[in-house]
C-alpha cells in the first residue's frame, strides 16, 4: 500500500520495522511459555515479599525475655508495657498461639486490640473491638481464607496446655502483610493455655524508640509511670489523684507533673535522685456533678463526680443472681455512710432498709434483667440492673487490699483479703490466695450480711527483704473460681532499667516476633527470595536459549549467506538481537497475561495460602515491571547466546549444513 507520493505507507513502514529479518515468528510461542513461568514465580515471590515485609521493618520492635530461644519460649510481664506507654511509646503485650480450622492452620494473637492497632497500623472496618474473653476480631485476609465474617463463631484450642474455647467474631480489621491474616482475641482468652496466666505474655511489640528507653541513658529522666484516680468523688470536696513518678536516669533531677481536667491544670514539683521513684497526691476539686476526664501525659482516666451524700453500690455488688434467691442490698453514700432510712426498688418490689442500712430483696422466679433503684430522702437515687439467671451462683463479694499499692524493693506491704456475704443464706467457701511466692488457703463460713478480713503477713506474701523491681499479681479463688485480682508494683532499686524490667531480663530486637521466628527457622528470607528469583532466571535462560537455538538453526543457511557476502559477525549478532527484541515484546506481554490468569485462578482457589497467610498479588508493582523488562532482556540474551555457535562457524559449513 502506497501513500500519495507513491512510496510505502506509514502502516507498511511500521509493519516492515516490526517484522523479524532472520528469526521465525514461531519462536515467540515457546519463548512466551517459558517466560510465563518466570513471571509467575516473580508474581508469587513479590506477593510473599509484600506479605512478610512488615515483619522485618525497623519502625517497630519486639521485647522478649532475655535468653529465650525464640519468642514462643519467652515469658514476660504484660504490665511492663504500661511504663513504655508512660514515656509516650506505643506498646502492645501479646501472646502468639497456633491454631487450625478445617485443616487450615492460622495464627491467633492474644492482645488488647487498641494497643495492637496502635503498633500494627490496623484499621477496624466493620464491627467493634472485643471487650469480653468470648469475643474476637479477624483480619480481612484470614476472614476470606476461613470463610468467616462478623457474627460468626470459631473454636480455638490451647497452645501449650489443653483448652477449648469458642469465640464470636465482633469485628473485622485491615492491615498490611501477615498481620491481616490473624485472629485477635483478648489476653484473657489464651493467657492460661499459652503462657500459664494472662499477666504473662510472649512478647511486647512496640515502637523502635523503645530501644532507647530500655538502654537507660545517663542524666535525669523523670517519667510518670502510673496514675490512680478514684472512681467517684464528691462535688466541692478535694479528691486525690495519685501519680507514680520514676527517675530512669542515673542523676538527680526535678520535674513538674500536671493533672489536666475540666479545662484546668493542677501541678506539683517532684525531686528524685537517680533510680528513685515516689508517689505524689495531687488534689483536684470539681464544683459540679458529672463525669470528668483526667489527663496526665499519655494517661487518660475519668472520674464520676456526684453531689455530697450521693448514693452508690459497692464495686463488688453482684450483678447476677439465681432465681428465688435473696440478695442483701446496702443503701450507702459515695463516702461509705450507710443510711437506715433508705429503700430499694427491685422491679415492682420495694424493700426498706434496716438499722444497718441494708434491704433484703427476694429474687423473682422468672429469669430476666431487672431494674434496681436505691434511694434515700435527701440523697437522690442510684440506678443499676441485676440479671436473674439459672446460670448464676451465690458467690462471696471479695477484694484484695494491698497497702501501699506500690513500694521499693525493701517495702513490706500489708496484704489482706476482704470477703462479704451479700446473700440471704449462709455460705462456706474455700479461699485460695495465689501470691507470687506461694499460696495461702483458708476456709470461711459467713452468715448473711457478714464480712470477714484475712490478713497475710509480708513474709508469707514473699516480701521479707530485698525483692526485684517489677509488677506482682495476687489472685483470689473461691472454690477454684477467680473472684478478685490485685497488682503490687515494686519500683526503684539500684540496677532497674527503664520500663521497670530487672536488669538483663528483657531483650529488644527490630521487627516483629513472628519475623524473628521466621528468621531463625529459614534464615535471611530476603536472600532466600532473591535466590528463588535467580534460579528461576537461570532456568528461564536455559529454556529460551533452546527455543532461539532452534530458530537460529533453522535459518543457518541464511546466516551463512550473510557471512559469505561480507557481513560481519557483529552485524549478524545485531540482526539476531533485534529480531529477538521484536519477538520478545509480544512474547513477554503474552507471558504476563498467562501468568496473571494462572495466579488469579490460584488465588481464587485458595492455593496461595500457606499457614493461614494469604499471599496478596501485586500485579502492578515495581517488582513486576522490573520482571517484565528483565524478561525482555533474558530473551535477547538467550538469542545472542544461541547464535554464538553459528557466528563462530565458517560460512561454508553453514551453507553446506543448510543443503
Amino acid at each position: 500500500m502506497a501513500d500519495g507520493a507513491g512510496g510505502p505507507s506509514i502502516v507498511d513502514r511500521v509493519s516492515e520495522a516490526l517484522r523479524p529479518r532472520l528469526l521465525g515468528v514461531r519462536a515467540a510461542v515457546p519463548t512466551a511459555a517459558t517466560l510465563s513461568v518466570f513471571v509467575l514465580i516473580v508474581l508469587v515471590v513479590g506477593g510473599l515479599v509484600g506479605t512478610l515485609a512488615p515483619l522485618a521493618g525497623t519502625g517497630t520492635g519486639t521485647i522478649t525475655e532475655s535468653g529465650a530461644a525464640h519468642p514462643l519460649n519467652s515469658r514476660i510481664d504484660a504490665a511492663h508495657a504500661r511504663v513504655l506507654r508512660a514515656q509516650g511509646i506505643a506498646a502492645s503485650p501479646e501472646i502468639i498461639a497456633a491454631q487450625a480450622s478445617n485443616g487450615q492452620p492460622y495464627l491467633v494473637r492474644g492482645a488488647n486490640y487498641t494497643a495492637f492497632a496502635d503498633v500494627s497500623g490496623a484499621d477496624l472496618v466493620e464491627g467493634r473491638p472485643p471487650d469480653d474473653p468470648g469475643e474476637a476480631v479477624v483480619g480481612d485476609g484470614l476472614a476470606r481464607t476461613l470463610g468467616v465474617d462478623v457474627g460468626d463463631s470459631i473454636t480455638i484450642g490451647g497452645s501449650v496446655s489443653p483448652a477449648v474455647d469458642r469465640v464470636r467474631i465482633v469485628g473485622r480489621y485491615e492491615a498490611e502483610g501477615l498481620v491481616d491474616d490473624q485472629l485477635v482475641v483478648p489476653l484473657a482468652t489464651v493467657g492460661d493455655s499459652a503462657t500459664g496466666g494472662r499477666d504473662q505474655v510472649h512478647l511486647i511489640r512496640t515502637e523502635a524508640s523503645a530501644e532507647d528507653a530500655l538502654a537507660g541513658d545517663g542524666g535525669a529522666r523523670l517519667v510518670v509511670t502510673e496514675v490512680e484516680t478514684p472512681d467517684d468523688a464528691a462535688a466541692g470536696e478535694p479528691a486525690p489523684v495519685s501519680l507514680t513518678v520514676r527517675n530512669f536516669g542515673d542523676e538527680a533531677g526535678s520535674r513538674t507533673v500536671t493533672v489536666e481536667t475540666d479545662g484546668r491544670n493542677v501541678s506539683r514539683s517532684v525531686d528524685l535522685d537517680g533510680g528513685e521513684a515516689t508517689t505524689v497526691d495531687v488534689n483536684v476539686t470539681w464544683t459540679d456533678p458529672g463525669t470528668y476526664p483526667i489527663v496526665v501525659g499519655p494517661f487518660e482516666r475519668s472520674v464520676r463526680v456526684t453531689r455530697p451524700g450521693a448514693l452508690t453500690l459497692p464495686a463488688e455488688f453482684p450483678r447476677r443472681a439465681p432465681p428465688d434467691s435473696t440478695l442483701l442490698v446496702p443503701v450507702v453514700t459515695t463516702n461509705g455512710t450507710r443510711l437506715s432510712e433508705g429503700q430499694v426498688r427491685f422491679g415492682e418490689f420495694v424493700a426498706p432498709t434496716n438499722a444497718e442500712g441494708v434491704a433484703t430483696v427476694p429474687m423473682p422466679s422468672e429469669p430476666g434483667t431487672y431494674p434496681v433503684v436505691v434511694s434515700a430522702p435527701g440523697h437522690g437515687e442510684f440506678r443499676t440492673t441485676v440479671e436473674v439467671t439459672p446460670n448464676a451462683t451465690r458467690e462471696l463479694s471479695a477484694r484484695i487490699q494491698i497497702e501501699p499499692e506500690s513500694g521499693t524493693p525493701v517495702t513490706r506491704p500489708n496484704v489482706s483479703v476482704v470477703v462479704a456475704n451479700p446473700w440471704g443464706a449462709t455460705l462456706e467457701r474455700n479461699l485460695t490466695l495465689v501470691m507470687p511466692t506461694g499460696v495461702e488457703e483458708r476456709t470461711v463460713r459467713l452468715e448473711p450480711g457478714n464480712t470477714s478480713r484475712v490478713r497475710v503477713e509480708p513474709e508469707a506474701a514473699g516480701f521479707d527483704g530485698e525483692v526485684d523491681p517489677g509488677t506482682y499479681t495476687f489472685r483470689l479463688l473461691s472454690d477454684g473460681e477467680l473472684v478478685a485480682t490485685e497488682r503490687y508494683e515494686v519500683v526503684g532499686g539500684g540496677g532497674a532499667v527503664a520500663g521497670g524490667l530487672p536488669p538483663g531480663s528483657a531483650a529488644y530486637a527490630s521487627g516483629t516476633g513472628i519475623g524473628t521466628v521466621i528468621t531463625r527457622v529459614f534464615g535471611n528470607v530476603q536472600v532466600l527470595f532473591a535466590g528463588m528469583v535467580l534460579l528461576a532466571g537461570v532456568a528461564t535462560v536455559s529454556g529460551t536459549v533452546a527455543a532461539f537455538a532452534r530458530a537460529v538453526q533453522s535459518r543457518g543457511r541464511t546466516v551463512g549467506i550473510y557471512r559469505a557476502t561480507g557481513m560481519s559477525r557483529r552485524r549478524v549478532l545485531a540482526i539476531v538481537a533485534g529480531d529477538a527484541l521484536r519477538l520478545a515484546v509480544p512474547a513477554v506481554a503474552a507471558a504476563f497475561a498467562l501468568a496473571t490468569v494462572a495466579a488469579v485462578i490460584a488465588e481464587e482457589l485458595d492455593l496461595l495460602v500457606a499457614f493461614g497467610v494469604r499471599i496478596e498479588l501485586a500485579l502492578l508493582s515495581p517488582a513486576v515491571a522490573v520482571a517484565l523488562v528483565g524478561s525482555v532482556g533474558l530473551a535477547v540474551a538467550s538469542a545472542a547466546v544461541a547464535s554464538v555457535p553459528f557466528l563462530l562457524a565458517p560460512p561454508a559449513a553453514l551453507l553446506r549444513d543448510g543443503d
